[in-house]
């Protein structure tokens, strides 16, 4: 949704422009890429080229500084990730954050334009740049770096996370209890025999939208700010779950082919508590007020968690 900002005399947009034209030298009117409850984005046209700045809501202190450490540790290493030009807390009501525009469309918006082959490829990179990521970027924290971080190991907060999820969905009765024990089984026998010392950087947000590609390659991935420290492959249970469904499913079962069934097994059940964490949130989220499209985000996410489930030999 784009809009030109030209009317905008009042309120927040209005603001927010006074403080893009200050800061920068805009050759034409900013334009709103995105506005609602999360976060307002913009484009800028400038002399040195586009840029993408971001408002925060004023709540989101602790997720904004912690975009700006991954994004300025993932430019230590050359990652291909939204470059900061400007970062500020204080000056502006809410906090902000400028990068450089990457150039490239969404890998959504590229699948029937692409070659299986080359979508493949394109999750490939990503992949390795994430196992790169949780080799190079230290971190202690474990859990989502918003929050406190967890006092135990990366297994024992997986188990709380998951028990705190289940708890939630049993009450809501967001799922049959058969498949809540069924997935609490599976979750256990993984933790069981997952192999992790120490938390590792995890892109919690790992999806198509994310991913920008230019000349089928993979030019950037974007959205950082709800990075955990916990295990890098729920980044891919993450991609499993938002296209289990969908008709970009086929490409994604390729890309899958590609690792061990031991490490598609781990994946998908990562997928499962993505799913479950993502659930657990529907009865108190307030980024959906609109009760339909609530429910229809929970009836897909019922779904999808069947599906993976279904993929492990669950039967209902």
């Amino acid at each position: 949704m784009q809009r030109n900002l030209e009317s905008a005399s009042e309120g927040s947009d209005y603001k927010q422009i006074s403080y893009l034209k200050l800061h920068f030298q805009c050759l034409r009117e900013p334009t709103k890429l995105v506005g609602g409850i999360v976060n307002d984005m913009w484009e800028v046209i400038t002399p040195e080229g586009i840029i993408i700045a971001r408002f925060y809501p004023a709540f989101f202190q602790k997720k904004f500084a912690h975009e700006v450490w991954i994004l300025r540790e993932c430019e230590k290493f050359n990652f291909p990730t939204p470059r900061i030009i400007l970062a500020e807390k204080n000056e502006y009501e809410t906090p902000v954050i400028v990068y450089r525009k990457i150039e490239g469309d969404n890998l959504q918006n590229c699948l029937t334009s692409l070659a299986s082959e080359d979508i493949v490829s394109i999750l490939l990179s990503v992949s390795t740049l994430f196992i790169k990521a949780a080799e190079l970027i230290s971190i202690s924290h474990v859990g989502y770096l918003h929050e406190t971080s967890y006092k135990g190991t990366v297994q024992q907060y997986l188990f709380y996370s998951m028990d705190h999820f289940c708890h939630i969905i049993h009450q809501a009765s967001l799922l049959e209890r058969q498949t809540i024990a069924y997935s609490w089984s599976l979750f256990n026998q993984m933790l069981d025999n997952l192999d992790i010392s120490n938390p590792q950087v995890t892109y919690n947000d790992f999806s198509l939208k994310n991913i920008l590609v230019s000349s089928r390659k993979l030019s950037g991935i974007i959205d950082w700010e709800f990075i955990s420290g916990a295990h890098f492959y729920l980044a891919h249970g993450n991609l499993v779950l938002k296209n289990r469904l969908e008709s970009s499913w086929p490409v994604i079962s390729d890309f899958l082919g590609y690792f061990s069934r031991e490490e598609q097994r781990l994946i998908r059940i990562f997928g499962v508590y993505r799913g479950f964490e993502l659930l657990s949130y529907m009865p108190t989220t307030v980024l959906y007020p609109n009760l339909g499209k609530r429910q229809a985000k929970v009836s897909f996410l019922q779904s999808s968690i069947i599906s993976i489930l279904r993929d492990l030999n669950y039967s209902r």
